[in-house]
């Protein structure tokens, strides 16, 4: 009988979940005509042709609706990855989930992921209670 310690990340099934890093931040952010950052986490990528599922969760409230808040993420220093959340004036709990397959760094490098809110209009949007999760699937 062969004992083993663990399965090696090229071994698991495609669609496994190889880890799951989450962060928060509770604090109140106000974002007028700009793009802010929320909670972070950082993981270091286990397999080279894996993919990333984000979740990024916030409260957010707009005191008028002009234009739309917008949520997303970014890997490290790269571009924000945004999809529009919210069009209207009350706090409310927001969640958006994306897929992320087009990185290409390497096995051991360390991807920091940020939670990032952003609104064309100053208008002191607000969002608190940041949350982001990410989690590296096998492919």
């Amino acid at each position: 009988m062969c004992i083993r310690d663990r399965l090696t990340s090229a071994e698991m099934p495609a669609g496994s979940v190889l880890q799951v890093k989450r962060g928060s931040n509770n604090t109140t952010v106000t974002v007028n005509a700009s793009t802010a950052s929320g909670a972070t986490a950082t993981l270091n990528r286990l397999d080279a042709n894996s993919f990333f599922i984000i979740m990024v969760q916030a409260a957010v409230v707009r005191p008028s609706t002009s234009g739309w808040h917008s949520m997303g993420y970014k890997v490290n220093s790269g571009s924000d990855n945004l999809s529009n959340a919210k069009d209207d004036n009350s706090w409310v709990s927001m969640a958006l989930t994306f897929k992320e397959d087009g990185l290409t760094d390497a096995v051991g490098a360390s991807l920091t992921f940020t939670a990032r809110h952003q609104t064309a209009v100053a208008q002191n949007d607000q969002f608190k209670n940041s949350v982001i999760v990410v989690m590296e699937i096998a492919v």
